[in-house]
């Protein structure tokens, strides 16, 4: 009898097989044996949400995807979660269910936020979260990057600068 280990080693290496082979039915019942053994591990989810994408089964992907963006949310590993929003916003939009086209707006504005981020504009980051937090007051994913910004500011700004730089934003955003 196998270990877990060694069982789950050779669910991965058949699940990536067929992965690579394009076999999207057969790939996506091995990653769900993945997930089954261990729920917490998030490459094993964002896969299962790339093979529904690949299968254009926008809906479940987009389940999918979501639950692994509120993990990374909570993580606070909010690279990942833009890199998720990054795969959603290439789909075709004419091939989505209507509730996933209401939200490309706000998908699109992460990845806005990150670009202005990563860019250092810290003013014009904090009135797009400004914006999208007035949509969504309790949006896992806007306050993981507020906290990003808030530590980003505090290790590059001196106190008196940082709240400078924050008051000034919130003043301009509204």
């Amino acid at each position: 009898m196998d270990s877990p280990n060694t069982e789950k080693a050779k669910v991965l290496k058949q699940a990536q097989a067929l992965f690579r082979e394009g076999q999207w039915d057969k790939a996506l019942v091995e990653y769900e044996k993945l997930q089954a053994m261990d729920k917490t591990d998030l490459e094993v989810i964002v896969i299962l949400g790339d093979i529904h994408s690949k299968k254009r089964s926008y809906q479940s992907a987009f389940a999918t995807y979501e639950k692994a963006v509120a993990e990374f949310s909570t993580l606070r590993q909010t690279d990942n979660a833009i890199l998720i929003y990054k795969k959603i916003v290439k789909w075709d939009m004419a091939k989505l269910p209507v509730e996933l086209r209401m939200n490309m707006n706000i998908f699109q504005s992460y990845l806005e936020i990150d670009e202005e981020l990563k860019g250092g504009r810290t003013d014009v980051a904090i009135g797009l979260l400004g914006k999208l937090l007035k949509l969504r007051p309790k949006d896992h994913l806007a306050h993981a990057m507020l906290k990003d910004l808030g530590d980003m500011i505090e290790k590059t700004k001196p106190t008196l600068q940082r709240y400078q730089i924050l008051a000034e934003a919130f003043l301009k955003h509204g």
